[in-house]
C-alpha cells in the first residue's frame, strides 16, 4: 500500500479539498463556459459539499490557480470519522486528512488568490471562557473595576455563588484606594 493511498484510508473527521471543474462533470468543455457560468457551477458544488451526511463545519472560496483557472479550496469537518477516498468518492473532489484542524478552518480567510469567498457552513465552538470557577472571575471582575451591585446585574451566577467574599474585597479595595495603598496590579501598569 501505497503512502498516498494509506493517508486516504485513515479516518478523520478534518478534511483539505480542492474541487476542480473536471471533478463536477468531466465530460463538459469548461473553457466554453464564461466565468461566470463556471463560478455558479462552482458555487452549486459548493451546496453540494454542505449537505453531505454529519457534516459540522465548512470553510471554502474560490480561487484562481497559477494557470489562471478557478477552482475551490477549503476545508471540512465532520461530527463522526470520514475516509479521504469516501469524501473524494461523494464529494467528487480531491481531498486529504487535516493535519491542523484549526489552520484548515482558517484557510478561507486567505486573500492572495480568492476569486469570492463562499458562505461558511457551520459555527465553529465558541472558546470557553478563559476563568475556570467563579471565584477567578469575581477576582477580576472586581480588578476591571465592577461595583458588587453591578457583578449582581450582570453576573448573577457568580454574585450567588461569592456574593460575601465580592463585598469584603471591595470594601477592602475601596479602603485601600483611599488610604493611597496602590494595588500591586496598578504598579505593573
Amino acid at each position: 500500500m501505497s503512502e498516498t493511498d494509506y493517508e486516504l484510508s485513515l479516518q478523520k473527521t478534518c478534511f483539505i479539498f480542492t474541487v476542480n471543474l473536471g471533478h463536477i462533470d468531466s465530460k463538459i468543455d469548461w473553457s466554453k463556459l464564461s466565468e461566470d457560468e463556471q463560478i455558479e457551477e462552482l458555487e452549486m458544488h459548493w451546496e453540494h459539499l454542505c449537505s453531505m451526511p454529519n457534516l459540522k463545519i465548512g470553510r471554502a472560496q474560490i480561487e484562481r490557480n497559477k494557470a489562471g483557472v478557478l477552482h475551490i479550496n477549503g476545508g471540512l469537518k465532520f461530527g463522526s470519522v470520514w475516509r479521504a477516498r469516501t469524501l473524494q468518492n461523494k464529494g467528487r473532489c480531491w481531498a486529504r486528512p487535516a493535519k491542523n484542524e484549526a489552520a484548515v478552518l482558517q484557510y478561507g480567510k486567505k486573500q492572495e488568490t480568492r476569486v469570492k469567498s463562499l458562505a461558511n457552513f457551520g459555527v465553529k465552538k465558541a472558546k470557553k471562557s478563559t476563568f475556570q470557577n467563579p471565584k477567578q472571575q469575581a477576582i477580576q471582575l472586581l480588578l476591571d473595576g465592577l461595583t458588587p451591585v453591578e457583578i449582581c446585574g450582570k453576573y448573577p451566577d457568580v454574585f450567588f455563588t461569592h456574593h460575601r467574599a465580592i463585598v469584603e474585597t471591595f470594601k477592602m479595595m475601596t479602603v485601600a484606594k483611599s488610604c493611597g495603598v496602590r494595588m500591586a496590579l496598578d504598579e505593573e501598569e
